[in-house]
């Protein structure tokens, strides 16, 4: 008797001692993204960052330098787009932000008929690049929208057409309306973000079909 109460307390205290193991690690787990990453293998990993041009007087001043697009920019500093994709899909690259004028509208900075040859595919392991473009207009916070999808989304290639057609600008209200709606829903889906300072890189890792992350530039 006095045998069987002695293994009944050993296993009874291996079961609590797994219990117990088992709760931390989910504790942990969801305290930290990239243990996650590292355990349940995101299936798409983004990686992008900025090279930044300061310019003076319309001239540039001092040399370019990647940023993860954090500092505060002047009105007239130029940056490029710089992504890398880990798996297949769609890129697209949507700024949103005020004109002069104070009107907000959507520009498409990627693809482009020059960038991508106007295809958002992207391979595997492949790289983009926008073009070099102005932080301009208003003194504001402008929104950079990235999209990355499994799939071909008409409406995103419906937004795409329509910016084409239009010196790479969506003028339609509606069809703004209809593009921010859709990047709003996707916005929060199931992703992590995380800023890799010393590389001045930014990392979103996300397990869905669509990942759409935002990017806020601020520029005086």
């Amino acid at each position: 008797m006095r045998l069987r109460r002695r293994l009944f307390k050993v296993l009874a205290g291996i079961f609590f001692g797994v219990i117990a193991s088992l709760i931390a690690g989910v504790i942990l787990l969801k305290a930290d993204p990239k243990l996650r990453a590292y355990f349940f293998s995101p299936a798409h990993r983004l990686t992008y960052s900025l090279t930044i041009q300061r310019m003076r007087e319309g001239k540039p001043y001092q040399d370019p330098f990647q940023s993860s697009g954090q500092e505060v920019f002047a009105n007239g500093d130029t940056f490029r787009f710089r992504l890398i994709s880990s798996g297949a899909g769609h890129v697209y690259l949507f700024n949103e932000g005020a004109s002069a004028e104070g009107m907000v509208h959507f520009n498409i900075l990627y693809p482009t008929p020059k960038r991508g040859n106007g295809s958002a595919k992207i391979g595997a392991g492949d790289q983009i690049e926008s073009g070099e473009n102005e932080l301009g207009g208003t003194a504001e916070t402008e929104r950079l929208w990235i999209v990355w999808t499994k799939e071909l989304l008409p409406e995103l290639e419906t937004a795409k057409d329509a910016a084409f057609a239009n010196d790479g600008k969506i003028v339609d209200s509606v069809q703004a309306d209809s593009l921010r709606n859709l990047l709003k829903k996707h916005q929060t889906d199931g992703q992590d973000q995380e800023k890799e300072v010393g590389n001045r890189e930014t990392v979103i890792t996300g397990n869905g079909d669509v990942i759409v992350s935002l990017l806020y530039l601020e520029h005086r």
